[in-house]
This record gives C-alpha cells, sequence and structure tokens, in this order.
C-alpha cells in the first residue's frame, strides 16, 4: 500500500501543476465602448456555416439586467459562439449587426493529457479578417 502511494505521489503532482485546458475553444464575443443599457438585449443568431446568412438555424434572445446607474456603466455583455457555425449578433438598441463567418480552427497540443483541441485561428468579422479568437464589437 505503501509504495502504491508513493508511486502516485509523482503523477498526482504533475496532473495538479498543469493548468492547461484542454477543450475546444470556441469564440468569445465581447463589448467595448458600450454601456449597459446599451447591450440589455443582444440576439445571437446561428446560420449554417458558409450559406451567406440564408440558411438560418436557431435564435438566441440574451436579455441582461441593467444596474443601477446603468446609463454610466460600462458593458458587461460576454459569450462563447461554437466555432461550427456562422454567427449574426443583433444589438437593437444601438441599431447594430454583426456577422461573424469564415471561422478557421487550428489543432493544437495538449500538454497535459497529451492529445489535441481546436482553437479559433482567425475569423471574418463584417467581411474584415481577425486573427485571433476574441470578437471585440464596437
Amino acid at each position: 500500500m505503501k509504495r502504491l502511494l508513493l508511486a502516485a505521489i509523482p503523477v498526482i503532482a504533475l496532473y495538479a501543476c498543469c493548468k492547461e485546458v484542454c477543450e475546444d475553444q470556441n469564440l468569445l464575443v465581447r463589448t467595448q465602448n458600450m454601456q449597459a443599457v446599451d447591450t440589455d438585449t443582444v440576439f445571437l443568431i446561428r446560420y449554417k456555416p458558409y450559406s451567406r446568412f440564408s440558411e438560418k438555424i436557431d435564435t438566441v434572445k440574451r436579455y441582461s439586467l441593467v444596474p443601477v446607474g446603468g446609463t454610466t456603466q460600462p458593458s458587461a455583455f460576454f459569450d462563447y459562439l461554437d466555432f461550427n457555425y456562422d454567427w449574426k449578433i443583433v444589438i437593437p438598441a444601438l441599431n447594430k449587426e454583426y456577422f461573424i463567418s469564415y471561422i478557421e480552427t487550428e489543432k493544437k497540443p495538449c500538454h497535459c493529457e497529451g492529445g489535441k483541441y481546436r482553437a479559433v485561428k482567425r475569423f471574418e468579422l463584417n467581411n474584415v479578417k481577425v486573427e485571433g479568437s476574441t470578437v471585440v464589437l464596437n
């Protein structure tokens, strides 16, 4: 029993030290230069990829509570979007629409567990190529 415990300690220590997340990483969407009252209602519309936003799959209406004094509070809106679809984000209070498409992913090695996971490499936001996995709406 003592030998088993001694053999398990290095394995447990190795996994305890590893902080890397090895799950597929979707698009992070966040706002910049918007007030909380502007993003109290946001529509996330999912489309079939490469359909040029003609084949809608579904729509989610996101509500956020506006804190007291919300006209001066910055927006805390953020969400993660599945990289397997194209997306249209509508912010009615600002009369703005954002189109996210041509999402490219890459496989990255997982140093903790071995294996690989997928992460967003680049995408198009309103027909402009953007590197990385964060969509900034402003």
